[in-house]
Formats: structure tokens, C-alpha cells, sequence
């Protein structure tokens, strides 16, 4: 029916298609989200690599000079915040506002 396929259509145009990110150590970023979110990773040359969860793909790249304040605030989901606080913390991460 309309109403279906007009959900569906909100639903396909209204979603986070990609993202880019600036990062200093793409080896040190992939170990980093690799091991707090499990991420995969996919690289394109040295100075991108392609992650992806399962349900969203973005990049890292190394070719852009990183900026320490006025980036994009980038939130993530996590259903047990312990453990996700936990794994921030191995895997050499910092929680700087809870």
C-alpha cells in the first residue's frame, strides 16, 4: 500500500549514509575501535582505511590535518555502558564526560 512504500522511501532517503573522519594513526584507530566496537576494517592504500559494523561503513583518513576542537560530534550506542567503559579503557581510551 502508499503508506508502506512512503515509509519506506522516509526510511531510505533519511538514514547516515557515510562518514569521514580525520585521524592521526590509522593503525592505532583501527586497533581502537576494533577492539572497543569490533569493527571491521578495510584498507585503501596508507592513508584510508574503510570501517564497518555490521549496519554503518565510514572511513578514517590520514591525509587531512586533525583538529583537536570543532570537529564532529560522533555518538555511539552501546547497550551494557560498563562494559563499553571497560573496553575504552583497554584498549588505551579515555571517557572524558560520562
Amino acid at each position: 500500500n502508499l503508506t508502506r512504500i512512503l515509509d519506506c522511501a522516509d526510511r531510505l532517503f533519511r538514514h547516515y549514509g557515510y562518514g569521514k573522519t580525520n585521524v592521526a594513526d590509522i593503525a592505532r584507530s583501527k586497533r581502537f575501535y576494533g577492539e572497543v566496537f569490533g569493527w571491521q576494517f578495510t584498507d585503501y592504500g596508507v592513508a584510508y582505511t574503510e570501517f564497518d559494523d555490521g549496519r554503518l561503513k565510514g572511513g578514517f583518513v590520514a591525509d587531512a590535518q586533525v583538529r583537536a576542537h570543532g570537529g564532529p560530534l560522533v555518538i555511539l550506542y552501546c547497550a551494557d555502558l560498563a562494559d563499553a567503559e571497560r573496553r575504552v579503557v583497554a584498549a588505551g581510551g579515555e571517557v572524558v564526560q560520562a
